[in-house]
């Protein structure tokens, strides 16, 4: 922001130190987030700009989740569904007694603890800290060459510019 790299806080003492924010938006971010915030009163699901704004504010929207969405989806926050790209932190919003995003982290948190503790964790799953993105080991082309090592070369065009993209009809189904 204002050509400076700023790494977003991943544990709450990270926030002692975070600078992105003015102290206004801060401060709206915090209120929002431990639950002032508006009802959706839209009557249809709200995209990410619009929960993002009633929740953190404006500012939050702007400076840390705009570039963030736009870069990861390729699309315009105003026009993504909450509930379809982010549907962990949708139902946040609807676990607790409130419409703090904070209390529902926290009931989600207790209760993924306590089924970990009934069912134990797999020695086979990879271990990874929470909330952090992830690739396969050797970038993405790995989706690729598996594909095409399943499917066979002959099915599977690499190296290729998609030029233009058309609906064919559905056939019609037997009677």
């Amino acid at each position: 922001w204002d050509g400076k790299l700023f790494a977003l806080p991943t544990a709450p003492t990270d926030l002692l130190k975070f600078r992105l924010l003015s102290p206004w938006g801060f401060i709206r971010a915090g209120l929002g987030a431990v639950g002032f915030v508006k009802q959706n009163t839209k009557g249809r699901d709200e995209s990410i700009k619009e929960f993002i704004t009633r929740h953190l504010g404006k500012e939050v929207f702007q400076k840390m989740i705009d570039p963030f969405v736009s870069g990861v989806y390729a699309g315009d926050p105003a026009n993504l569904a909450m509930a379809a790209a982010f549907k962990k932190i949708k139902a946040l919003e609807e676990l607790g007694n409130t419409l703090s995003i904070i209390e529902g982290a926290a009931i989600r948190i207790n209760t993924l603890n306590k089924e970990k503790a009934i069912a134990g964790v797999d020695p086979d799953l990879p271990t990874y800290k929470g909330g952090a993105l992830g690739s396969f080991r050797n970038g993405l082309q790995t989706l690729a060459t598996t594909v095409e090592s399943k499917l066979g070369p002959d099915r599977v065009r690499k190296q290729h510019t998609l030029e233009s993209l058309e609906k064919l009809p559905t056939p019609s189904s037997p009677t």
